[in-house]
């Protein structure tokens, strides 16, 4: 615990030790939003997707945002320390396909967006949006 001497304070009334409990969040202000066609293991499906505070929300199109809840969460938070890569060919035969992959690489994610700059804009949100994160997470660490 750390203590702090609190001085030159015109009030008689605040003696003693004072007791402050700190939580530390952060805040994902990394937004995106377009189609990507996502991989669930058996099937290719093409998502309206938004990035927010962290999260890739799908759902099957823009009108069902604000009607649905999305029907797909991939949690960024997750794949902290991971990889963000472009899919090899070997992995994924869809151009413009993004291979997202934990630190264990007990959880992969393929995904493929409808160009090569949508795809390019993704990567380019999510490594920041993941930096974020990992610099956050050691900062917390110490």
């Amino acid at each position: 615990m750390t203590t702090f001497q609190l001085s030159d304070l015109n009030c008689n009334s605040l003696l003693g030790p004072v007791h402050l409990h700190v939580q530390l969040d952060i805040q994902c202000n990394s937004q995106h939003k377009g189609f990507l066609t996502l991989h669930d293991g058996l099937f290719w499906q093409r998502r309206w997707s938004q990035l927010e505070n962290g999260v890739i929300q799908c759902w099957k199109c823009p009108d069902n945002v604000d009607k649905q809840d999305p029907s797909e969460l991939i949690n960024l938070k997750d794949f902290v320390g991971g990889s963000v890569s472009l899919a090899s060919r070997d992995d994924c035969a869809r151009q413009h396909a993004i291979a997202l992959s934990s630190i264990d690489n007990l959880d992969r994610r393929l995904m493929a967006a409808d160009t090569k700059e949508d795809c390019l804009k993704w990567m380019s949100v999510v490594t920041e949006l993941l930096d974020s994160l990992t610099v956050w997470k050691s900062f917390i660490a110490n």
